[in-house]
């Protein structure tokens, strides 16, 4: 039927199903598990309901809601073959002891309770704040009862106690990991750097690493054997954090690596990094480097705020400069970064990252404030300001940059 605009209305329960679960899935992606509801309202509607809304659970620090959602998926496996991506994270209160504050890691993971029952379409797990052995025991839970179609995997561990399971055990996490063979990306971080010889962390530094052949995206900044990328034949994206670049340097020569990403407390020098581009043991096979090491804080986000600081005798724009600047890593500079980016253009290797915006910061940050000065003075027609932070001179400098005009004219 034809409308006087030229529309045509139609139901919307008479769109075939596959555009049906199309907009459900936005719906489901705007206003979340309130879809739900929608389950209720046609018998048409509600396996593509439960579809979208199955597809992805996320399992917040609300415990009674990971009860729940346990018992529920125990109880309902045509619910649990609709999950594909798990995102889980634990429960943890703070504990405040002597100006410290210590996180107590209450009951057992969620991630744990949930993994009692098989999720045989699941693809995508993440877990977050779990313990070692916590670990330990999702992964073998994975590898023995979800069907091993796991692509892609995240672990963010936290430091656990050493308990006598945990000695007898000798938690290998990779035994369970090469019994997942269609694992592609992996990431493991931690929000503590443990040390090379640390007893929690034995697990990754055991020298039996079994090799991952389907891997080819890996996110770490926990330590590793100096060998174990040789045990990731397709290995083609790795991101570091708080890594030793020593460690690592003579596997990361020989890889098939594309794409490399140094995050921030991964020892990379200059030097290395040049090394690592153009020098004599090149990585052969790299596209793409990704610095992000460093880089600036933005003080300008929130002008007037800024600005309401600039009004005040006290401030005092090269501290603030100062302290705001990027703070280069050991062994890093803003000359050693232009030459890895020179070597880097000539191999045909693309360069970005946020250490790339820290080349200019010092340029950007003079240019912003004149700019914030300049226009607060012409505004309010009060050339206090701008004369106490850069002199009359060059304060009349900085109008005809900005305006094209002198300051009082």
């Amino acid at each position: 039927m034809t409308t006087g605009t030229g529309r045509i209305k139609t139901s919307l329960l008479s769109l075939p199903d596959e555009l049906l679960s199309a907009i459900l899935s936005e719906v489901v992606r705007t206003h979340g598990s309130r879809t739900a509801t929608l389950v209720s309202t046609c018998r048409r509607l509600a396996p593509i309901v439960r579809q979208e809304v199955y597809w992805e659970l996320r399992v917040g620090n609300d415990e009674a809601q990971s009860d729940v959602l346990s018992e529920l998926c125990a109880n309902r496996p045509d619910l649990r073959r609709l999950v594909r991506v798990l995102h889980v994270e634990r429960p943890i209160q703070e504990v405040h002891e002597r100006k410290m504050i210590v996180y107590d890691y209450i009951d057992v993971h969620p991630c744990i309770k949930l993994l009692h029952s098989d999720f045989p379409a699941l693809h995508t797990l993440s877990v977050y704040q779990a313990t070692p052995i916590d670990i330990f025991t999702i992964l073998s839970r994975v590898a023995a009862t979800t069907r091993p179609d796991i692509r892609k995997l995240t672990l963010q561990c936290a430091p656990g106690s050493v308990d006598s399971v945990y000695k007898r055990h000798k938690t290998i996490w990779w035994h369970f990991l090469a019994r997942l063979p269609k694992l592609e990306r992996l990431t493991i971080t931690t929000s503590h750097i443990p040390s090379p010889d640390e007893i929690l962390f034995e697990h990754v530094n055991g020298r039996a690493v079994s090799p991952l052949p389907g891997l080819h995206s890996l996110t770490l900044d926990i330590p590793m054997p100096h060998n174990f990328l040789a045990r990731l034949p397709r290995l083609e994206r790795l991101c570091l954090h708080g890594v030793d670049a020593a460690v690592l340097l003579p596997s990361i020569r020989t890889s098939h690596i594309k794409h490399l990403r140094i995050s921030v407390n991964a020892t990379f020098t200059d030097e290395i990094l040049l090394d690592l581009v153009d020098g004599p043991m090149h990585m052969k096979y790299l596209k793409v480097l990704q610095l992000d090491y460093t880089y600036g804080i933005d003080p300008w986000a929130n002008c007037d705020l800024v600005l309401a600081h600039m009004r005040q005798t006290q401030f005092n724009l090269a501290r603030v400069k100062a302290e705001l600047s990027p703070k280069w890593p050991p062994g890093c500079s803003r000359e050693g970064l232009r030459t890895v980016l020179d070597a880097a253009r000539q191999m045909g290797i693309k360069v970005y990252g946020t250490a790339l915006d820290c080349l200019d910061w010092s340029d950007r940050f003079d240019e912003l404030s004149e700019r914030l000065l300049v226009d607060d003075a012409l505004a309010s027609n009060n050339y206090t300001i701008i004369e106490r932070h850069l002199g009359k001179e060059g304060a009349e400098k900085a109008n005809v940059r900005v305006s094209g005009r002198d300051l009082r004219s």
